[in-house]
């Protein structure tokens, strides 16, 4: 048997930004594999063993990232509007947001980042904004609704200095990303996205 390599040159995706001659990789998981995928860019071209979907979930945690049976299933109950396909991709953190990676997801129209609720999370959708900036691609912060109960829940508490990080950026949020971020600040707490599936193992 034989694999197609899908190839995407990133002449055409990166209008805006200069190739880099870096090279690149993330871990992905297609919408209709067995098992995650790397995509790799040789610093020209994206290679991925298959044809992306339409919409994307960042996930910043590897674990909810390989728990694929039980993520699906928490998907459907916090965010039933995500009911199309998917592929899935493991942000590495911030790594997600390399400019070599613009290609990569100039490649879905819908892109929902999902990440820890705190200051980290809050950074890596707000670099990701500024990566994707003039891209045709919707980008999306993503959490469960009522982020205020699941912080009392799972939350951990943060010094001042924290919390000031926090009231800084907010004049650059908006949407999921601000109501979360007034949440943290009201709060005092802080979770990461691993403590969301305590009640579902």
């Amino acid at each position: 048997a034989t694999t197609e390599i899908y190839t995407l040159s990133l002449h055409d995706a990166l209008p805006i930004y200069s190739v880099s001659n870096r090279h690149s990789m993330v871990a992905y998981w297609p919408e209709n594999e067995k098992y995650p995928a790397l995509a790799s860019y040789d610093g020209h071209d994206w290679h991925l063993p298959s044809v992306p979907s339409n919409d994307l979930l960042i996930l910043e945690n590897e674990a909810l990232f390989l728990m694929r049976t039980e993520m699906k299933k928490a998907i459907l109950e916090w965010f039933p509007e995500l009911t199309g396909n998917m592929d899935w991709v493991f942000s590495s953190g911030n790594s997600i947001s390399r400019k070599a990676n613009r290609g990569f997801l100039d490649q879905y129209q819908n892109i929902y980042a999902f990440t820890d609720i705190d200051l980290g999370g809050l950074k890596i959708f707000l670099n990701l904004k500024a990566l994707m900036a003039g891209s045709s691609s919707k980008l999306t912060h993503v959490f469960p609704a009522d982020v205020s109960v699941w912080l009392r829940k799972y939350g951990y508490p943060f010094d001042i200095k924290y919390k000031n990080n926090i009231k800084n950026i907010i004049p650059t949020l908006s949407g999921n990303s601000l109501n979360a971020a007034r949440a943290m600040v009201s709060s005092g707490l802080a979770m990461e996205q691993e403590a969301l599936l305590k009640d579902k193992i």
